[in-house]
């Protein structure tokens, strides 16, 4: 961050404080993760970065989610949505499709969170992107589960264990859990 300032290459800041945002927000500090968000946010729109403001605004709607501000969270993850439809950009409209079903799951609107879902998965499956179908496929189950359709949640689950399995996926154990927690309620 440090040599970008003093050379002064802006676009080279952005990233750096979007990266530094990521470590804040994988370690639960949601609050310094927004601080370098928002002044990546401000930057890449100086500098008229699309892509990047993309990015950084699904970072933050995210944040969102995860502090329970959903309103807030569902702002910009629209936002988000809506700039990547306008670049065409297919794998940040699957992410942040996917990001508005987990709001939608958390407030317990389940058939909001499916169609978000399905919008992402369709999306995934055309772009070739296994990561994105297992992730997106263990929410649907977990929707499924929230909603006691076991055998559903079973069947979306098993379909995200296969993949995480395959691809080796750091998620895999969450998804086999999920999968063995299905066939028990499933019975």
């Amino acid at each position: 961050m440090r040599l970008a300032e003093k050379l002064g290459d802006e676009p080279g800041q952005a990233r750096a404080l979007g990266n530094i945002g990521n470590v804040h927000a994988s370690q639960g500090r949601y609050a310094e993760a927004l601080s370098y968000y928002d002044r990546d946010l401000r930057l890449a729109e100086k500098l008229g970065n699309e892509p990047g403001q993309v990015a950084t605004l699904i970072n933050i709607g995210t944040i969102y989610r995860r502090q329970g501000r959903y309103a807030e969270g569902l702002t910009y993850l629209d936002r988000g949505l809506r700039l990547a439809e306008k670049l065409g950009d297919e794998p940040r409209q699957a992410m942040a499709l996917n990001n508005i079903g987990n709001v939608h799951q958390s407030q317990g609107r389940y058939a909001e969170a499916l169609t978000y879902y399905d919008r992402s998965l369709q999306l995934a499956g055309k772009l070739g992107d296994e990561p994105g179908q297992a992730l997106t496929l263990a929410n649907i189950g977990s929707v499924h589960g929230s909603q006691g359709r076991y055998a559903e949640a079973l069947s979306s689950y098993e379909r995200a264990r296969v993949i995480a399995d395959r691809l080796g996926m750091a998620e895999r154990e969450r998804i086999r859990r999920d999968v063995e927690r299905a066939r028990i309620l499933a019975r």
